[in-house]
């Protein structure tokens, strides 16, 4: 299963890059996007490909990258999707079945919020993360069995609260180690009944039966 990894421009904790970088799999697929190759290349991390119309970018990354066998891919700054769009575009086409995206939020509260929905159209056939200092946001699209840790492995913080925020009519076959269980349930969008819940074990599921939702895991 090809795994793709996206790191973006907006706000990133190094630590949490580095021991997400520790337990993954070699033939993991790095994709710098603009702003974002600045960590990569402060870290000493060879993406496999770096995208986008680089007008955030220092220079001197840019040329660096250029010297090494990786893909450059040089967007037009007139374009009709963002750079991390384009970079879900570059997963998909390497036949990813996970997408993890680190940098996701930053100052544009527009991107971010874009950048979620645009998950969505892949989401029916990719299993997609975002990360950033205090969440997990998984995109969920139809039929699911979600197993949640309380400590990621990945960023080694521990995750006690469970939201779960459906941007459609959402069912919810049942979940195990919630403080406040749900068994099914329909959930509504626009509500926020599923707003903090919290993990009463080390491990939690939630069984969804169809919908779009956001399913957010938060440490603070």
């Amino acid at each position: 299963m090809k795994k793709c990894l996206i790191i973006s421009g907006g706000k990133i904790n190094p630590n949490d890059l580095l021991n997400y970088l520790k337990i993954q799999d070699k033939d993991l697929y790095i994709i710098g996007v603009d702003g974002g190759c600045q960590l990569l290349y402060d870290h000493h991390i060879i993406p496999h490909q770096i995208l986008g119309d680089f007008d955030t970018l220092d220079q001197k990354v840019k040329e660096f990258y250029m010297k090494k066998d990786i893909f450059i891919n040089a967007l037009d700054p007139v374009k009709d999707v963002t750079d991390t769009h384009a970079a879900f575009e570059e997963a998909q086409k390497i036949e990813a079945k996970e997408i993890d995206v680190f940098g996701f939020f930053g100052t544009r509260l527009d991107h971010s919020l874009g950048t979620l929905m645009t998950a969505f159209k892949y989401s029916k056939c990719i299993n997609i993360r975002f990360f950033d200092e205090h969440n997990i946001v998984h995109i969920i699209d139809g039929y699911r069995q979600l197993v949640l840790e309380k400590k990621s492995n990945e960023l080694q913080r521990v995750y006690k609260y469970i939201s779960i925020i459906p941007i459609e009519e959402t069912g919810i076959i049942q979940t195990k180690n919630l403080k406040y269980p749900l068994k099914s349930a329909t959930l509504s969008p626009y509500d926020s009944y599923g707003v903090s819940n919290e993990m009463i074990n080390a491990q939690a599921s939630i069984d969804v039966k169809d919908g779009k939702l956001f399913i957010i895991q938060s440490n603070d």
